[in-house]
C-alpha cells in the first residue's frame, strides 16, 4: 500500500513481555526517526500453526495476514532465546508463509533487528530469522542490525550511530518497498 509520501514499513516485535527491551527500542526508534514504521501486534493471539487449521483459517490469522499484506516492507525485531528467535515469532512467520504460492511474505522486503542484554546482540536470533525468512520466500534485506547490551542502550538513550544505522535500514526497506509496489 503506497502512501502519499513514503511506503509503510510494518514492524513485528518478537517479544510481547510488558516492558520488553525489544519493543522499547522499536518504540524509541519509531518516535525519533522513523514515522513510517507501523507496529503490527497480535503475535501472542495466533494459534500454533497446523495444516489442519488451514482448512478453516482462524479469523485472528486472517486479520494478521491482512495487516502484514497491507505494508510495503517489514522490519522484524527479535530478542534472543537460547541462541535463537522466540517460538512465537517463528509461529507468526509460519502463518505468513502459507499458503504457497501467494503467501504474504512471498517477495516482501524484510530486514532483521536483534536486541539482547547479552554482548552478542541477538546474533543467533537474527541468523535464524534470516534463514527462516529466506526459506519462506521473503526478500531479506541487509545483514541485520544487532544491538548488544540493549538494557544499557535504553538507559542511556539510543546512540546517534545506532539511530543512523536503523534509519539506513528503514530507508533500504522503503526503497525496496517502492520497487516491489511499482
Amino acid at each position: 500500500m503506497l502512501t502519499e509520501s513514503r511506503p509503510v514499513v510494518g514492524v513485528l516485535v518478537g517479544s510481547t513481555r510488558e516492558g520488553s527491551f525489544t519493543r522499547r527500542l522499536v518504540d524509541l526508534v519509531a518516535a525519533a526517526a522513523c514515522p513510517e514504521l507501523v507496529v503490527i501486534d497480535g503475535l501472542e493471539r495466533l494459534p500454533y500453526f497446523s495444516e489442519e487449521l488451514e482448512v478453516d483459517v482462524p479469523e485472528v490469522v486472517v486479520a494478521f495476514r491482512e495487516a502484514v499484506a497491507a505494508v510495503d516492507a517489514l522490519l522484524i525485531a527479535s530478542p534472543e532465546y537460547n541462541d535463537g528467535m522466540p517460538g512465537m515469532l517463528k509461529n507468526a512467520i509460519d502463518w505468513l508463509s502459507r499458503p504457497r504460492p501467494g503467501a504474504v511474505l512471498t517477495a516482501k522486503p524484510v530486514a532483521a533487528l536483534g536486541a539482547s542484554p547479552s554482548p552478542g546482540g541477538a546474533r543467533g536470533a537474527v541468523r535464524d530469522l534470516k534463514a527462516v525468512l529466506s526459506s519462506a520466500g521473503a526478500q531479506v534485506i541487509g545483514e541485520g542490525i544487532f544491538v548488544p547490551s540493549v538494557h544499557e542502550v535504553l538507559a542511556e538513550g539510543v546512540p546517534h550511530e545506532l539511530s543512523v544505522r536503523l534509519q539506513a535500514q528503514v530507508d533500504a526497506l522503503v526503497a525496496d518497498g517502492e520497487a516491489a509496489a511499482a
